[in-house]
């Protein structure tokens, strides 16, 4: 568990949980369990995560352990969540922080509650977001930031902060968030974590005019050495993010190239909760171009549509808000 979700433990994991099951030491498996799913989840195995967290979920449904239910939600709601249902996702997080939040306490007391429950509250605060709800979202957020100083409790929090605010598209909180996370944690300790505070520092310094192009370079060499070598979770929307960056530096073709390649990881490994986002940029890149508006708009729309058919109404309603932008161009309209 130590290595980080290193693929090298499966088969620990797996010989753990079964000798936890045969002692009826069902919090210890269901942690290994949990902990060999996260494995697969953050290399992008999409084959063996789904049914490892579709049986995290049957097991807790059975069980009246409350952590193993708790832990079931979770996961099943994080799956979700990453293949792009986030009207399920929101439904099973905000079950699980409900069970999870009636149990308080000290880290020292029960350390894998209190930790699971300081990444509900993150991963929740972002699902709350996409579903629509900026507010509730940066609400949980700031419970998380009053829930500690020690430096992995601040990296948790600054790492789903920044993502959030980037999803919401607010570079300003954004890069406050990034940054001090990375003062918390100077030396990169939090390799995995700190990743994601680093890429959304970049993308939040091209968006305030900070030398954008400088930042996307920067931000293509970290995606290179830590998402893509090994393959890691969330790369499809980063790389997403870095087309936003060369949109923003003015370099199109560079943008058009990372869009490219995010679509491709889409199709790829079904990170479905970036879909609103690359949808969006491709709209944008369309319009930069010179593309016909109907063109930009029929991408726009079904940017809104898919999005909401998926409970994703954060991006359903940037959509919107770009389609009407359109409106307001000399032969834009709808009709």
């Amino acid at each position: 568990m130590l290595t980080m979700y290193g693929t090298s433990t499966v088969d620990l994991l797996e010989r753990a949980e079964q000798l936890a099951r045969s002692l009826d030491r069902e919090i210890d498996a269901t942690v290994f369990l949990y902990s060999r799913w996260a494995v697969h989840a953050q290399g992008l195995e999409r084959d063996h995560s789904r049914p490892l967290a579709r049986r995290m979920l049957e097991q807790g449904e059975a069980s009246a352990d409350p952590l193993v239910r708790a832990y079931g939600l979770q996961t099943w709601g994080l799956q979700q969540f990453t293949e792009g249902d986030n009207e399920e996702a929101f439904r099973c997080l905000s079950e699980a922080g409900r069970i999870l939040m009636t149990r308080g306490g000290p880290r020292e007391e029960d350390p894998v509650w209190y930790d699971l429950k300081l990444l509900m509250i993150g991963k929740l605060a972002e699902t709350t977001a996409l579903h629509g709800d900026v507010e509730g979202a940066r609400s949980l957020l700031t419970m998380l930031e009053a829930a500690g100083d020690d430096p992995f409790t601040v990296t948790v929090w600054a790492t789903h902060t920044s993502r959030t605010e980037a999803f919401i598209g607010d570079p300003v909180r954004a890069l406050r968030a990034a940054e001090r996370g990375i003062a918390a944690d100077p030396h990169f300790s939090f390799v995995f974590l700190g990743t994601y505070q680093r890429l959304v520092r970049y993308w939040a310094l091209a968006k305030t005019g900070r030398d954008p192009a400088g930042a996307a370079a920067e931000a293509e060499r970290l995606i290179a050495t830590n998402l893509l070598d090994p393959l890691r979770a969330s790369v499809t929307i980063f790389i997403g993010l870095l087309c936003e960056m060369w949109l923003t530096a003015g370099a199109l073709d560079q943008a058009a190239a990372a869009l490219d390649r995010a679509e491709n990881c889409l199709g790829r490994y079904n990170e479905g909760f970036a879909e609103g986002l690359l949808l969006l940029l491709r709209a944008r890149l369309l319009q930069a171009n010179g593309e016909p508006v109907a063109e930009v708009r029929a991408i726009a729309d079904k940017c809104r549509r898919l999005s909401a058919e998926r409970g994703n109404h954060l991006y359903a309603r940037r959509a919107e808000e770009f389609l009407a932008t359109l409106d307001r161009l000399p032969g834009g309209g709808a009709g």
